[in-house]
C-alpha cells in the first residue's frame, strides 16, 4: 500500500504482467514484486528522486539509471547483475524488442 509519504515517484509493469517496478525516491528504494504471489525485492540505490525503469522484453532484467551508471537487476532474485557508467543524465530508457539492447534518453 502506498502513502502520501510513500508515493512511487515511477512505476512499471513488466512485459508479461508478472511485476511490478517501482521507485520510491524519499526512501532511496528501488522495488520489483511479483504481482502473483506477493514477494518482492528491494534493489537499494544511491539516489533519490525520480529514476527511469525500464524491463528486458522478457521480464527477466530491470534496468535502473542511479547516479551515473545504468544498473541491470535479476528480478527473480533481486540481485545486481552488472552496473555500466554514463557521461550524461538518463531520463527514459526503452529495451528494443528484438534484440539485447536498451536506448537511454537525455
Amino acid at each position: 500500500n502506498f502513502t502520501a509519504d510513500n508515493t512511487p515517484d515511477s512505476i512499471l509493469f513488466s512485459p508479461d504482467g508478472r511485476f511490478l517496478g517501482f521507485s520510491l525516491g524519499i526512501a532511496w528504494k528501488r522495488t520489483a514484486g511479483d504481482v502473483t504471489t506477493g514477494t518482492s525485492h528491494t534493489l537499494i540505490a544511491r539516489s533519490a528522486g525520480e529514476i527511469p525503469l525500464a524491463f528486458s522484453p522478457d521480464s527477466q532484467i530491470i534496468a535502473l539509471y542511479v547516479g551515473r551508471e545504468v544498473e541491470f537487476w535479476v528480478v527473480a532474485t533481486g540481485k545486481l547483475m552488472q552496473s555500466l557508467e554514463v557521461d550524461y543524465e538518463v531520463r527514459a530508457m526503452q529495451f528494443y524488442r528484438m534484440a539485447n539492447a536498451l536506448a537511454l534518453g537525455c
